[in-house]
C-alpha cells in the first residue's frame, strides 16, 4: 500500500474525515508524515491499524443496536403477554356465559317437554269424555227408541 491522505484513508473505510484524525491521535507518530503543505499522509502500517481500529467500533456499535432492538422486543413480548392474559379471561368468561345459557337452553326445553305432555293427556281426558259421552247418549237413544217403539205398538 501506499502512503495516503486522510481523505482518502476515510473514504476507503467508509468513514469521514474528522473519525481519521480522531483515531489518528492515538496511533504513533511513525506512522504519518506531514508534507510542506500540512497534509498528513498514513503509511501502509497507521492505514492497517485505522483500519482495524475502525472496524472494531463499527463492530461495537452493531452489536449494541441489537441490545437495544432486544430491550424493545422485550417490552413488546412483555406487552403482548399481558394482552393474552386478558384475552383468556375474557374467552374465560365467554365460556361460563356460555355454559349458562346452555343449562338455560336445557332447562327450557324441559319445560317444553312437560307443557306438550300435560297437553297430550288433556286432549287425551278430552276425547275419553267425548267418546264416554257419545256412548251414553247413543245408549239413552238406544233406550228412547226402544221406549217409543213399544209405546207405538201398544
Amino acid at each position: 500500500m501506499a502512503d495516503k491522505t486522510v481523505k482518502e484513508v476515510a473514504e476507503m473505510l467508509g468513514v469521514t474525515k474528522q473519525t481519521v484524525q480522531y483515531h489518528l491521535k492515538s496511533l504513533p507518530a511513525n506512522y504519518t508524515t506531514k508534507s510542506d503543505k500540512n497534509i498528513i499522509y498514513i503509511n501502509s502500517l497507521g492505514q492497517k491499524s485505522l483500519s482495524d481500529k475502525i472496524d472494531k467500533r463499527k463492530q461495537s456499535s452493531v452489536d449494541k443496536e441489537p441490545t437495544k432492538q432486544t430491550a424493545r422486543n422485550g417490552k413488546e413480548i412483555d406487552h403482548f403477554k399481558e394482552q393474552i392474559k386478558e384475552k383468556d379471561q375474557q374467552i374465560a368468561q365467554l365460556l361460563e356465559s356460555q355454559k349458562q345459557l346452555q343449562k338455560l337452553i336445557e332447562n327450557q326445553q324441559i319445560l317444553t317437554l312437560q307443557a306438550n305432555q300435560k297437553i297430550e293427556k288433556l286432549e287425551l281426558t278430552m276425547n275419553e269424555d267425548e267418546t264416554n259421552s257419545a256412548s251414553m247418549n247413543s245408549n239413552k237413544r238406544k233406550w228412547t227408541n226402544f221406549f217409543n217403539r213399544r209405546k207405538a205398538e201398544d
